[in-house]
């Protein structure tokens, strides 16, 4: 089964936000703000409200920067990924993400993520925009990945 997701990137300054997700895949990992595309709506109303549903802030700017297929066991999710910025304030804990924190741009805590963001975090630090796939065994750690500096983003 094939589904549509969304993840934000929020920045600030040379700082990037991650919280804890509280449930589902990488639960207790620190994570990105996103989830799934209901129907009827666009991919960037979807990160939109999602970003503004699990930390309260408001998003001000976003640019798609990646579209990254994470594959697991016979589920695949296709993930649009967006550099993000948001107006004044600092994030709220919600039910799905909760001890939010400013990490340095250049010093993300890759231990402490799901095993796969390094190989789609590479290019988006370096300012590239990018397309691949990344696979997932049943334990939810990466075993593979396929990653290409791309010009567009319209697939």
């Amino acid at each position: 089964m094939e589904q549509l997701y969304t993840l934000s990137v929020v920045e600030r300054a040379d700082k990037i936000l991650l919280a804890r997700k509280t449930r589902k895949i990488g639960q207790g990992l620190l994570n990105f703000y996103g989830g799934k595309v209901e129907p009827g709506e666009t991919i960037e109303e979807a990160a939109k409200r999602e970003l503004e549903k699990e930390s309260g802030l408001a998003l001000v700017q976003q640019a798609k920067r990646g579209i990254i297929r994470f594959e697991n066991v016979g589920n695949t999710a296709i993930v649009h990924i967006y550099k993000t910025e948001c107006g004044e304030g600092e994030p709220q804990d919600s039910e799905e993400m909760v001890e939010a924190q400013w990490f340095d741009r250049e010093n993300l805590p890759l231990d402490q993520m799901m095993s796969g963001d390094k190989y789609w975090l590479i290019h988006y630090l370096s300012n590239n925009l990018f397309i691949g796939t990344i696979i997932y065994d049943s334990s939810w750690r990466a075993n593979g990945s396929s990653i290409r500096i791309v010009q567009s983003l319209d697939v």
